[in-house]
């Protein structure tokens, strides 16, 4: 088994670079050992956290900190933003997601675009939502898959949706509903999302990235420049 707060993975992603952490599942506090591999901002603001509230901060600063490393980023940190989003520093954006055993954060240079990631792999919890995220028009769509593709469509409406409102939460100044993005191709290994932002007069363009990762799901988005 991978040690805890170990990297997973590290590559290239269409949308930056990409990193996964290994979580312990345990509760316990996260050792001083491995809160002396963060920024000395961002141990301080783990320190003041307990149970697995800590473990996935910390391992999403590593994570986060690892992708940095690979752009070269300087004096780099994540700290929290508004709404607890991760805040680089200038010059950078990013997004931290977290699911049982891993953590990953996806890291790009700029700060006109900004990005979104999620990971999911509970296919029965997606399941049991899906009257809550899914369109009419996205129902059409599973409604035509087999039972396990079906699940698997779900999975991925969900996932793109979580990322699509991390990515533009902070850009709109308020949280999403389920209703503003719709998630076309769940049939395919190319989903696209066309948005509906309540009273937006102009919608914002998303560009999406999905991959499996064995049973785990790790959807990302990019908001490019120059839109709302």
């Amino acid at each position: 088994m991978a040690e805890p707060f170990s990297v997973a993975f590290a590559h290239p992603h269409p949308f930056g670079f990409l990193v996964g952490v290994v979580m312990p599942r345990s509760r316990e506090a996260v050792s001083e050992a491995v809160l002396a591999r963060l920024h000395r901002e961002e141990a301080q603001a783990a320190r003041a956290l307990g149970g697995f509230r800590q473990v996935e901060w910390v391992a999403g600063r590593l994570a986060g900190q690892e992708a940095g490393r690979h752009l070269a980023a300087p004096d780099w940190r994540l700290l929290a933003g508004p709404g607890r989003a991760p805040r680089p520093p200038r010059g950078f954006v990013a997004s931290i997601a977290h699911k049982r055993d891993l953590a990953v954060a996806l890291v790009a240079p700029g700060d006109s675009a900004t990005v979104g990631v999620d990971l999911e792999d509970d296919i029965a919890a997606a399941r049991s939502v899906a009257g809550l995220i899914l369109l009419p028009e996205e129902r059409t769509q599973v409604a035509r898959l087999e039972s396990e593709e079906r699940d698997r469509a779900v999975l991925v409406a969900f996932a793109v949706k979580e990322a699509v409102y991390k990515a533009l939460a902070v850009r709109v100044g308020r949280l999403l509903g389920y209703h503003e993005a719709r998630v076309d191709g769940l049939d395919s290994s190319t989903p696209s999302v066309t948005m509906r932002l309540d009273g937006a007069e102009r919608q914002p363009t998303v560009e999406v990235s999905c991959a499996w990762r064995g049973g785990q799901l790790i959807a990302a988005v990019r908001a490019p420049a120059g839109s709302p």
